[in-house]
């Protein structure tokens, strides 16, 4: 495709696919082989130099071109460097990386109407002041005001839109400034998260908090005091602009938008140290806390550090290598866990077997078999004897006197802790774990490995279009926000970008093996007309070679071959209903005509089956096939007849109309 500018159309319609919930066919479009082979011819003094050897190392570098005059001194172009035997390599490498553009003007245009945001210097200062006490608005909040890649982003869950080239480039074009986002973002966080740990004490060892905990309450030290006063005021002033950025993004989504793995962490990370080292603050500040509120303070800031660690660990899914492996994890415990709940209940039922076998063992007889130990002194002389002793009731010593207690022991057999079953001597006992150590470990422990490992191939086969995911939510949440100081990258109509033709080449054949399988799944679906119909009548014995073109590659010739058959067959179907009624129409017509009824069709054997398939391709009886051949023959003969007696009615009256502009003419002779 040559010409590209009328797909602005197709840009526009792209959104609605997904808004009548048509996924399907914007899988196959965005799997047309343009999207990735869309070659433009830019000269090389309209490339950023810096951007020219990326495009050869990564898969897609998107970039702005140069549209400003050059200056009279010419850069070093790709001719002068082949002078340089040095540079040599580096020249070919970048020969290698084609120019090549997005084949979708307007795809990242707002519609008209929609209000672009400009620098206003008048009111910069008190936009500034304002985002220091309130975190940044959404300037777009209808979603037909978006851009048809924003509405896309938004409403593609599953990210089928993202494998292909121009896609990925259209996301590179606007990473750099969500990127400045969300690097912001995370340095907030970032610093909430060590103020944390320095106020709470969990950074114990650092010289910061032994002299800041230790002088803390010195009120001979003042300077001590006003440094942990700031630290106090900066790390509430970071929590609650944080959550103020939530409150902020839950308003505008909505909940069924807002919920998800992330932004619970999201939510976590900042409630759970506030409300932690609030509770630690005020009891500290009451004088002596008592042991078990300090154990209970204690428990609850080693689970907050564990959150802030795993939502230090998810922000980095928005680059590439963390990104994928973060995919893989999710992916994993997204598709395992039904399978672990089934483990968990094989698990619980043993446990509970455990627990009333041994929960009283004294009632039916059963002591634990104890260690003894000999003592002797350093002759070697025995001199006394130690005997071990339990007390049945408590978990520390029978972990089944405990429901829960029994559960997770059993849960730690998988692990290969037998504890406390040697000490029984009783053959129930023995039994029981005997089963549980074929059906937990032999069997189902392996089930999950190998269910893993499925799980993880195919994850990891899709963990770039997962980090491309990541990366186009955060631009469709970044777009959409207030911009004090307007919108500097913009949104042009066409982007162009250099991809590594190498790995181009790789999609386009992906495209094609994912073509060739859509062929082979849709044929089974419809009927070819072509090879039952011949518009000539002259190979009547020979069916028509031609097949359907599922691709859809070409258009016309898809349009021309498929659905031309179509018309076909409800031609057919049409005069088959019309034959009758216009048959009884026509009584006064000349008899002299009716000969034309008499007209026979030959139909071979192979000819009525395949015609009674189009027709009927439903019908299995013989005598329905029968009667079906009959009506068909039937139909076509009055078909003939009729239109054999309008042809001769016809070219009587244009005879006669003939005859009557002969007689004006010759009149007009006269005259």
């Amino acid at each position: 495709m040559d010409n590209t500018g009328w797909m602005f159309t197709v840009s526009c319609a792209v959104p609605l696919l997904f808004d009548h919930h048509l996924d399907s066919y914007a899988k196959d479009l965005f799997s047309k082989p343009i999207f990735g082979m869309k070659e433009i011819h830019l000269d090389e003094s309209h490339i950023n130099p810096n951007d020219l050897p990326q495009g050869k190392l990564r898969y897609i570098k998107a970039f702005n071109p140069n549209t400003r005059l050059e200056p009279k001194e010419k850069p070093i172009s790709l001719r002068n460097l082949r002078k340089f035997k040095i540079l040599q390599p580096i020249a070919n490498i970048i020969d290698k990386s084609k120019t090549r553009s997005v084949p979708l003007p307007d795809f990242t245009v707002y519609p008209q109407g929609t209000k672009s945001q400009e620098l206003n210097p008048r009111n910069l200062p008190f936009q500034l002041l304002r985002i220091l006490f309130w975190p940044r608005g959404y300037a777009i909040k209808k979603e037909s005001n978006l851009s048809p890649f924003l509405r896309v982003v938004r409403k593609d869950k599953d990210g089928m839109i993202f494998d292909n080239p121009a896609m990925e480039a259209v996301i590179d074009f606007k990473w750099e400034y969500a990127r400045s986002h969300f690097l912001r973002h995370a340095l907030l966080f970032v610093c909430f998260a060590l103020l944390f740990a320095v106020l709470t004490g969990a950074l114990k060892n650092s010289f910061v908090v032994n002299n800041v905990r230790a002088n803390a309450n010195n009120e001979e030290n003042v300077h001590i005091r006003a440094f942990v006063k700031l630290l106090i005021f900066t790390f509430y002033y970071l929590g609650y602009y944080l959550l103020a950025s939530e409150i902020v993004q839950f308003y505008h989504e909505g909940w069924r938008r807002y919920i998800s793995v992330y932004n619970f962490f999201d939510l976590a990370s900042i409630i759970m140290p506030l409300a932690a080292y609030t509770v630690t603050w005020v009891r500290e500040s009451r004088g002596t806390v008592p042991i078990n509120q300090v154990q209970q303070s204690t428990v609850a800031m080693s689970f907050t550090i564990l959150v802030l660690w795993i939502e230090m660990f998810l922000l980095l899914r928005y680059f590439a290598v963390t990104g994928n492996f973060i995919y893989i994890i999710i992916n994993i415990v997204r598709n395992v866990w039904p399978f672990i709940a089934f483990m968990g209940i094989v698990v619980l039922a043993h446990g509970h077997a455990m627990y009333l076998l041994l929960r009283e063992p004294e009632k039916i007889g059963l002591e634990p078999d104890g260690t003894q130990f000999d003592l002797q002194d350093n002759n070697g002389i025995k001199t006394g004897t130690i005997h071990q002793t339990f007390d049945l009731n408590k978990a520390t010593d029978n972990y089944f006197a405990n429901f829960a207690q029994s559960v997770v022991a059993v849960y730690f057999w998988i692990n290969g802790r037998w504890d406390q079953l040697q000490q029984w001597n009783f053959w129930p006992v023995s039994v029981l774990s005997l089963i549980a150590s074929v059906i937990l470990v032999i069997i189902m422990q392996n089930m999950l490995i190998a269910f893993m490992s499925g799980v993880f191939d195919e994850a990891k086969s899709e963990g770039r279009l997962a980090v491309l995911k990541y990366r186009s939510d955060l631009i469709a949440e970044y777009e959409i926000l207030e911009k004090p100081f307007g919108d500097t990258k913009g949104n042009p109509r066409h982007i162009f970008y250099l991809g590594n033709i190498n790995k181009l080449t790789k999609w386009l054949r992906k495209c094609e093996e994912y073509w060739k399988l859509r062929e082979s799944s849709t044929k089974e679906k419809f009927y070819d007309y072509n090879k039952y119909y011949d518009d000539n009548n002259d190979k009547d014995n020979e069916p028509s070679k031609e097949g359907w073109d599922i691709t859809g590659l070409d258009v016309d010739v898809y349009d021309k071959k498929n659905i031309k058959s179509m018309n076909r067959k409800s031609r057919i179907e049409f005069y088959s209903s019309w034959s009758t009624s216009t048959a009884d129409s026509d009584e006064n017509i000349e008899t002299s005509q009716k000969s034309s009824t008499n007209k026979k069709v030959n139909f071979k054997n192979d000819d009525l089956s395949e015609t009674t398939n189009v027709i009927s391709p439903m019908i299995e009886d013989a005598s329905s096939i029968q009667s079906e051949i009959v009506s068909l023959k039937d139909s076509i003969k009055t078909i003939e007849g009729s239109i054999g007696e309008r042809l001769n009615l016809l070219e009587g009256r244009l005879a006669e109309m003939l005859n009557v502009l002969n007689k004006l003419a010759a009149g007009t002779g006269n005259v």
